[in-house]
């Protein structure tokens, strides 16, 4: 346990200046609802949302949805290498996918990344991205894709996952949107024999980010405070977070992964995130009563 301990407090800072990088996994259907039958193209990459700067995406070392009637699908064979256009002008790599539903409801997609290096901060990514499309009718868009069972007797490492506890389509700017973050808890005995009941305890509270993504580079930047904002999750594991115009926006919790991994002889730390992707409609003008 001290060893791991150790390890949390050695990760603190870098959650802390973790906005700074805003690199994020990017999956995004070409539009938030579809009719059943109809076929919907996903994309699947790197980058920086907000700045429009995209960099090479490797290929997720998981990719699946789950369908309103609860089975899982695997995407990998799905998934087909493009060729985007990165920073500079320079092309990067990306991967994109075409899904036809064949039933109504939500369907919801998760892919899970490899331990991505970055080199700037000296430290892995391990991401969860997660996105639901609508298909005509509401039923299924809070589930959780992959529920953790953690060990009743030994505190277990958990990966995350956002679950929506707002609708996650039929948004208006503006609107509060709130989100549980699972995997930061534990079980644990308190100091009794096992025998007697066993209790969760709040891991920590997760750093939550928030960025707009842009389909095309902005011509003026605003300070790095307004383009990715940062929150913490109640000992609930909750957040709630403010969507204030039109268009795609990821949602990212952070939290310690609570191991190191090898690169070139030295051990760096691992960072998971859970990233949800929700869409923001254009403001709904009706008519007004006489």
């Amino acid at each position: 346990m001290h060893q791991r301990t150790t390890v949390l407090t050695l990760l603190l800072p870098l959650l802390a200046g973790a906005q700074a990088s805003a690199h994020f996994h990017l999956l995004i259907p070409e539009r938030s609802g579809a009719k059943q039958g109809h076929k919907v193209v996903f994309t699947y990459a790197f980058g920086h949302p907000y700045e429009h700067e995209m960099f090479d995406t490797e290929p997720p070392a998981a990719a699946v949805v789950l369908t309103p009637n609860g089975k899982t699908v695997e995407l990998g064979k799905a998934l087909e290498k493009i060729a985007i256009a990165g920073r500079e002008g320079k092309e990067v790599t990306a991967f994109r996918f075409t899904y036809q539903p064949t039933e109504r409801g939500d369907h919801v997609f998760l892919f899970t990344s490899p331990a991505v290096w970055m080199p700037e901060e000296k430290h892995f990514l391990e991401d969860r991205t997660k996105v639901i499309l609508h298909v005509e009718t509401q039923n299924g868009w809070d589930r959780e894709v992959a529920p953790n069972k953690p060990d009743p007797v030994e505190p277990a490492e958990q990966s995350s996952e956002i679950l929506p506890l707002t609708r996650p389509y039929g948004l208006s700017p503006g609107m509060a949107f709130r989100v549980e973050v699972t995997g930061l808890r534990v079980w644990k005995y308190p100091g009794r024999p096992r025998q007697s009941a066993n209790v969760e305890l709040p891991m920590h509270r997760a750093l939550v980010e928030v960025e707009r993504y842009n389909s095309a580079p902005p011509k003026e930047l605003p300070a790095d405070e307004q383009i990715t904002r940062t929150a913490r999750t109640d000992a609930l594991g909750t957040a709630t977070v403010t969507l204030t115009s039109s268009g795609w926006w990821c949602i990212v919790a952070l939290k310690n992964a609570g191991r190191m991994q090898d690169r070139g002889g030295e051990q760096h730390p691992v960072i998971q995130r859970a990233t949800l992707w929700v869409h923001v409609d254009e403001p709904v003008r009706g008519k007004t009563g006489e």
